[in-house]
């Protein structure tokens, strides 16, 4: 006898699919919240759309992110590669660095564990960062 048919079920792949929809839209949900609540430093923004002169990114991201992430991009035993081509702009776009810097991120890609906000960056500075770590993304072929 055979088990019987369950079509409401997701298979393993489209469970995947669905987890992985779902966190996007909760990304985006949070980002939405935030804009409309406001506060300090805006929720969204578009990193090159900002005057960041007069801002080093690559200082800002080595006081800021390095520790975690590497002074190379390349990960530490802290936190992810951020030359990984999971992080290329078409799966997390900056409103997803953005999301992570503002209100942290569960871990969901790596065993490192969550990541949590980080506090007292501006909106040009982020922007530097971000335009920083798109730079050496592109120079790595992580596009």
């Amino acid at each position: 006898m055979s088990a019987p048919r369950r079509p409401w079920l997701i298979s393993r792949v489209g469970r995947k699919t669905f987890v992985g929809a779902g966190v996007v839209s909760g990304l985006i949900v949070v980002t939405v919240i935030l804009s409309v609540l406001g506060g300090g430093e805006s929720a969204i923004f578009d990193p090159a759309a900002i005057d960041t002169s007069g801002l080093d990114g690559e200082t800002l991201f080595a006081a800021s992110c390095a520790r975690c992430h590497g002074s190379n991009l390349q990960g530490s035993q802290f936190g992810p590669p951020l030359l990984d081509d999971i992080y290329r702009p078409a799966h997390h776009p900056d409103a997803a660095f953005i999301s992570a810097v503002r209100i942290g991120v569960r871990s969901h890609h790596w065993s490192f564990g969550n990541m949590p906000p980080i506090a007292d960056l501006s909106d040009r500075e982020l922007a530097a960062i971000i335009q920083f770590i798109r730079e050496i993304q592109e120079d790595a072929g992580v596009e």
